[in-house]
């Protein structure tokens, strides 16, 4: 064979190695590119549904609580729909259910459910305004209050084509 030909294989034959290198390096690319994506995103899920797990007990009786809460869980994005439960719309009437147990040193006030909208878990910045004006009127009234914490945790459930996330 003269040079022209072998110069002509040896071209072929690295466009085709370049070829299968190129799609091999490009799905080792991809696959950790989605990796990384995975983990910031599961990071900044686990740090709202945190903050969404912080609650307040309140050293009372439900009763009390629920008395005290009130005015405090009101407004025209608040609905009340038990003595011990209340809603709040941010996509829909429903988004965020806020309720009111009895623990041993008291009443619990925390976030019960929640919706992930478009990969975010949602309303951490409202309740956390919730949560110390719930603390600063316990205090007002004489009572002791404390942070508290719940697990929430992504559920099977979807609401109004959004992932649920509740707390344990």
């Amino acid at each position: 064979m003269d040079t022209p030909t072998l110069l002509g294989i040896g071209v072929v034959a690295l466009i085709l190695v370049m070829s299968v290198v190129g799609t091999i390096v490009k799905r080792k690319a991809v696959a950790k590119g989605a990796e990384i994506g995975a983990r910031r995103s599961a990071g900044r899920q686990s740090g709202k549904a945190g903050s969404l797990g912080e609650s307040v007990v309140v050293n009372a009786p439900v009763d009390v609580v629920a008395g005290l809460v009130a005015p405090i869980l009101t407004g025209t994005w608040v609905t009340q729909k038990s003595p011990t439960e209340w809603t709040q719309k941010m996509y829909h009437d429903d988004d965020i259910t806020y309720r009111i147990a009895p623990v041993a040193d008291g009443s619990e006030v925390y976030v019960a459910e929640t919706i992930e909208f478009m990969g975010t878990v949602n309303g951490s910045k409202q309740w956390r305004r919730f949560r110390e004006r719930i603390a600063t009127s316990a205090a007002e009234n004489g009572l002791v209050s404390r942070a508290g914490q719940r697990h929430l945790v992504r559920s099977h459930a979807v609401k109004n084509d959004d992932h649920v996330w509740i707390a344990q």
